[in-house]
């Protein structure tokens, strides 16, 4: 049995635009992809310290 690769052809770049948003202060915050959540949304979030802006944000 031999194996036998093929060049794949160059199709180019797909770019995808996707919402997202920065939550938290400017200390602490992530940049989020929202098309996901919704009012029924579950999110575990966990290493909350002192700053807790992202997770308030987060669940507004």
């Amino acid at each position: 049995m031999s194996l036998v690769i093929y060049p794949r052809e160059n199709l180019g770049t797909v770019q995808v635009q996707r919402p997202f948003r920065e939550l938290g202060d400017p200390v602490a915050s992530w940049n989020v992809d929202i098309t996901g959540l919704g009012p029924h949304s579950i999110v575990y979030s966990f290493g909350i310290g002192e700053n807790i802006s992202f997770d308030r944000l987060l669940t507004a």
